[in-house]
């Protein structure tokens, strides 16, 4: 890194003491992340050309930030923002060649006279107990919105409270007081705390589980979104300051399972995403092992709580015994084995998945039956199969589940069929089941392959083409027959084919419109008998 310009330093310091205020949250905000990113050594390429400071700061992605040695006001970051946390963080870089970041912060706040009282310092501070306390101030804010949101009206309706929800969980979305290290976190930890408090009104709530989940879908939904987005997105390994924090929320995860009642499906899928990919700790998991074993024995087969143990013990390693505690939990359970199979396929172990599958194609028609969105499930599925086919060069699971899937696999079907280059199989699904046509390429490549199969399922287009009996049909059926002549000029069959027009023609010289469309298809000659008479 080339040394950055000390009369720069001197003054660009001297232009943020006046134009950050500590009193203005989003000042303060950008300070602390700007700090948090130094810290983690996210700013790269500083480099000085000319009149300028070039840096580069890795945030989710690559920001380039851009600094006039004069002119402060050019400064730029492709972020869009005046002054950014990534500005920030590369002020703090340039600042540490001659001086601390942490001295800067201080002076800068003695600058505007501030005291730190009203915000917790979570720049500096990596104690437990400031980690502990942390994870106490994110509760009881989400609590506070929520008894200010919801509880102050206690006849809200499921709807009202959909809409009212939303609007609490945007406010808690974008309230980031906990600086860039844990801001991840913190986002996981209200959704689950804000999912906790639904799930506890919902159960004192006078209308029906159908109601609720029919008329709150949409902000459960909201909920599970985010966690998947920021569980997805947490840093890789977790910092060790992590730990107090995971310790306390397991105990809330934990809550909603006993809470069981509506969207139970979504609470097992956060259940299982969290302990997948948060919590790592070996002692969490013995220690959720043991729990969930203890609770699911006490509880009834129907309980999350038989679907928590068995997830438990396999990421615990113990396969076998994860399908029998599901399967003797009763087929509407059965449904997480396919989450089993793409906990697996993410780490790439497919003879696991393979495993795994029949125990999944067993009951799959009740899962369609009781499926919001048929189609929607039909493409999950068969996404998962279709990668144990590739991965295990075994294609029968995945025919099996597209069968068991029918009547809406059917296309999925032919075009899987289709795919392995069984086109006998294919047109004879096809024909058996009327509802899809192959489309042009499918067919022009099955005729350049395998032309041969193509000779029943144009025998029976040009049959049904004629029984319709207009002249639009009696026009369709001669470029059937068309392509059935090519056909059989491909394979040498050229008696076979005169043999099977001869009939043809001869039992349908009733209809003399389509004795008068294969004349002008030139499909006959005049010296054909069954034309002449």
């Amino acid at each position: 890194m080339n040394s950055v310009p000390s009369l720069f330093l001197h003054k660009y310091s001297d232009y943020l003491l006046e134009q950050l205020d500590p009193h203005q949250g989003e000042d303060l905000q950008k300070v602390e992340d700007g700090f948090s990113l130094y810290r983690e050594g996210m700013v790269q390429d500083l480099y000085v050309e000319k009149n300028f400071v070039m840096s580069s700061v890795f945030d989710g992605k690559k920001f380039d930030c851009l600094f006039h040695t004069h002119l402060f006001s050019l400064n730029t970051c492709n972020c869009n923002q005046r002054l950014c946390q990534h500005m920030m963080a590369s002020f703090f870089a340039m600042y540490s060649e001659t001086g601390n970041a942490e001295t800067w912060i201080n002076e800068w706040k003695l600058h505007h006279n501030f005291e730190d009282k009203a915000i917790p310092k979570t720049v500096v501070s990596n104690s437990k107990k400031a980690e502990t306390d942390l994870y106490k101030q994110w509760i009881d804010l989400t609590d506070h919105l929520f008894e200010k949101e919801i509880l102050s009206n206690k006849s809200m309706p499921p709807y009202l409270l959909n809409l009212h929800g939303l609007v609490l969980l945007k406010k808690l979305m974008n309230h980031y007081d906990a600086g860039y290290e844990f801001r991840k976190l913190f986002q996981i930890v209200v959704n689950v705390r804000l999912l906790e408090r639904l799930l506890d009104w919902f159960i004192s709530s006078r209308y029906s589980y159908q109601e609720i989940e029919d008329m709150c879908k949409q902000l459960v939904e909201a909920i599970q979104t985010n966690i998947e987005t920021e569980t997805n997105h947490l840093p890789n390994p977790l910092p060790f300051s992590y730990d107090p924090i995971c310790q306390k929320l397991r105990g809330n995860v934990r809550e909603l399972l006993f809470l069981q009642g509506a969207f139970d499906h979504v609470v097992l899928q956060i259940y299982r995403l969290l302990w997948q990919n948060l919590f790592h700790q070996k002692k969490l998991r013995k220690e959720e092992l043991a729990f969930a074993e203890k609770t699911a024995a006490k509880s009834d087969t129907k309980s999350s709580w038989r679907v928590a143990y068995s997830f438990q013990l396999l990421i615990s390693g113990q396969v076998n015994d994860a399908v029998a505690v599901i399967e003797s939990s009763g087929p509407e359970h059965s449904i997480y084995i396919l989450d089993y199979m793409d906990y697996f396929a993410k780490k790439n172990d497919w003879n696991s998945v393979k495993r795994l599958a029949p125990s999944f194609v067993q009951h799959v028609k009740t899962y369609m039956e009781q499926a919001d969105n048929p189609w929607r499930f039909i493409n999950y599925v068969d996404s998962i199969f279709e990668q144990v086919s590739e991965h295990t060069l075994s294609f029968d699971l995945q025919e099996q589940v597209l069968v068991e899937m029918l009547p809406y696999s059917r296309k999925r079907l032919a075009n899987f069929y289709f795919e392995r280059k069984k086109y006998k199989r294919m047109l004879e699904f096809i024909q058996v089941s009327g509802f899809w046509e192959p489309d042009r390429e499918q067919l022009r490549l099955i005729q350049k392959e395998a032309p041969e199969c193509l000779l029943p399922y144009y025998h029976r287009e040009v049959m049904k083409a004629i029984e319709r009996k207009n002249r639009k049909s009696y026009k369709e059926a001669v470029r059937y027959l068309k392509k059935l002549r090519t056909i059989y000029k491909k394979l040498n069959k050229k008696t076979t084919w005169e043999y099977y027009l001869e009939n043809l023609l001869e039992d349908t010289k009733r209809l003399r419109a389509f004795q008068e469309e294969c004349q002008r298809g030139k499909l006959v000659h005049v010296e054909n008998e069954a034309i002449r008479s």
